[in-house]
């Protein structure tokens, strides 16, 4: 099966999360960590078009991460739907997902299809797996949507219908 996301997604995204300014030298992620970003991302094979891979990464308080990864949506640019934001279905391989552990201590799939029906959350589908990377504690999430705070991660153009990066 191809990939249709973009390879360095993530990077891309962690353009948008991070102030323009900010040194490499600041980024507190270690080596490992983007590596494990990057694996992950992937897995991710977008079933319906083409979609970037979003994430959010932050240290758990006790020595371990937290990450979060998502398909970013995509964004009507013009026309009578302009702004309106389609979310990409997707499969992802949780096997292979869970190879890039050393360790896994658990791996739970949560369903609220009532958040979901009434757009509550964007955490109405994820999968959480908590295990041990580079002997450290991580904490994945894989949700089915983008937060809600996360901006698009394609934009369509409704004269033409191409595609291109947020």
């Amino acid at each position: 099966m191809t990939h249709s996301h973009v390879p360095v997604a993530h990077l891309l995204r962690q353009l948008e999360l991070y102030p323009v300014k900010q040194s490499s030298a600041n980024d507190l992620r270690p080596a490992w960590l983007v590596g494990f970003i990057d694996d992950v991302a992937q897995l991710f094979a977008p079933v319906t078009e083409t979609a970037r891979v979003g994430y959010v990464s932050r240290p758990d308080g006790e020595g371990g991460w937290c990450v979060t990864l998502f398909l970013g949506a995509t964004q009507t640019v013009g026309g009578p739907r302009d702004g309106e934001l389609r979310y990409c279905d997707f499969a992802i391989d949780l096997l292979g997902v869970q190879e890039r552990f050393q360790r896994v201590y658990s791996c739970v799939w949560n369903a609220m299809p009532q958040a979901y029906e009434e757009r509550q959350s964007s955490t109405a589908a994820d999968v959480v797996i908590v295990g041990d990377v580079h002997d450290q504690r991580l904490e994945l999430r894989l949700l089915l949507s983008p937060p809600p705070e996360a901006r698009p991660g394609m934009r369509r153009n409704h004269v033409d219908g191409s595609l291109e990066p947020a």
